[in-house]
């Protein structure tokens, strides 16, 4: 049945402690969250001209073990809470299933969303793949606990809107916000995969910066050797200049890719190597004595 679909709601978020607690929490959210739902069938059938009478009924019951549940819970009863939490759910559902909905439009308006729950759940396969193939000997586990909490958490919000879809009667409303719920987790996901390969360019980027003030140093070395053999004074200054240069770019990147600033590090690196490759090619040539 519709609302009692929504009782497949995973208790608690993938981050929650399963405490008794916890738990009286979540069942009274969603048992709140089934009120509001069955309040908005019940106004939408008397608008409709549809009676409503039992379902009123049905709904102020449920209403009433819903502020017990709620009583229960300031108190520290947390188990009586939730027992009575469910039995709100329960209440809900019978209310929705005594009133006479447009089954027709809810069923074509079930089938568009059981067309976009098809979708998300093969969004969910390809991102598991993504995960699957990303290395987490080198990525922040809590990176993917999170990624993997939420896909998780996706596919229950799925398979809960799935079951309000096929039950009877049809809840489309319900289905939709379950759905909304999976795409957010999605989003989630995302958000955990940009901060993974922002993490990774970010390690690359040190890693390169690393090898630029390696080549730096050694170019230094190199004119250091090239002052001593009496080269092209004026040439070695200008050179001894263009390192200097190179040194404070390299510096620079460093700073912005602790500032955040990617963008910038970046393109700082590149000048930074293409600066270094043309005085390296300019010391190799005094070191040989051309001009």
């Amino acid at each position: 049945m519709a609302l009692l679909a929504l009782s497949l709601i995973p208790a608690l978020t993938v981050y929650a402690k399963h405490t008794e607690e916890d738990k009286a929490a979540k069942f009274i959210e969603i048992a709140q969250r089934a009120y509001r739902e069955a309040t908005a069938l019940i106004d939408r059938t008397r608008v409709t001209g549809g009676e409503v009478t039992a379902a009123e009924t049905l709904n102020s019951e449920g209403l009433r073990l819903l502020n017990q549940a709620k009583g229960n819970y300031t108190a520290g009863n947390y188990a009586l809470a939730s027992e009575k939490a469910k039995a709100a759910q329960e209440k809900f559902r019978d209310t929705i299933e005594a009133l006479d909905i447009d089954e027709a439009e809810e069923e074509e308006t079930g089938r568009g969303i059981l067309m976009a729950i098809d979708q998300v759940f093969q969004r969910i396969q390809r991102l598991r793949d993504v995960v699957h193939d990303i290395v987490t000997g080198s990525v922040n586990p809590t990176y993917i606990d999170w990624i993997n909490g939420n896909l998780t958490e996706a596919n229950q919000n799925l398979l809960a809107a799935k079951a309000i879809i096929e039950g009877k009667p049809t809840n489309a409303s319900a289905a939709a916000k379950l759905l909304g719920e999976a795409n957010r987790n999605i989003e989630e996901v995302y958000k955990a995969l940009k901060l993974i390969g922002d993490h990774n360019m970010t390690k690359h980027a040190e890693n390169f910066l690393k090898g630029l003030n390696n080549q730096l140093q050694k170019a230094q070395n190199e004119l250091a050797e090239a002052k001593k053999k009496g080269r092209d004074t004026e040439k070695l200054e200008d050179l001894e200049d263009k390192l200097a240069e190179v040194q404070l770019l390299i510096d620079e990147a460093k700073d912005d890719l602790l500032n955040g600033e990617k963008k910038d590090a970046l393109e700082k690196t590149k000048d930074a190597r293409d600066n270094l490759h043309d005085i390296t090619k300019e010391l190799q040539k005094l070191q040989h004595g051309k001009p």
